[in-house]
């Protein structure tokens, strides 16, 4: 949301003890071609259920704008969107509560299950 991300995306991703990654991160190496399932649950809910293949810009794009202004290096996590099914657009908003328990599972990944901490 704007108000609390003074309108920076990026930004708003990079609080601090914010997006937990895991369980692994896999090098191109492994994965060439990363299309790849991706399905999200908040207590057992599906939320999102999509594919990588949706990303609005490819890989190599969103590397190639990021590294007009940043030194990228070996290793650096991007950070990118999400398919649809995030609270601010759901109907009603469906915000994360303390206690509720995250799940999202990438296929040739793995997941990882996070439980919400508030306060």
């Amino acid at each position: 949301m704007p108000e609390r991300s003074g309108g920076q995306h990026g930004y708003a991703k990079s609080f601090d003890q914010f997006g937990p990654i895991g369980p692994v991160i896999v090098s191109t190496s492994e994965i060439p071609d990363p299309r790849l399932d991706l399905k999200t649950t908040v207590n057992g809910e599906e939320r999102q259920n999509s594919n990588t293949g949706g990303l609005l810009s490819t890989i190599p794009q969103i590397l190639e704008h990021l590294s007009r202004g940043t030194t990228l290096r070996e290793g650096t996590v991007v950070m990118t969107g999400t398919p649809s099914g995030v609270a601010a657009f759901s109907k009603p908003p469906a915000w994360l509560k303390d206690g509720d328990m995250v799940e999202i599972k990438i296929r040739q990944i793995g997941k990882i299950r996070d439980k919400t901490v508030i306060g």
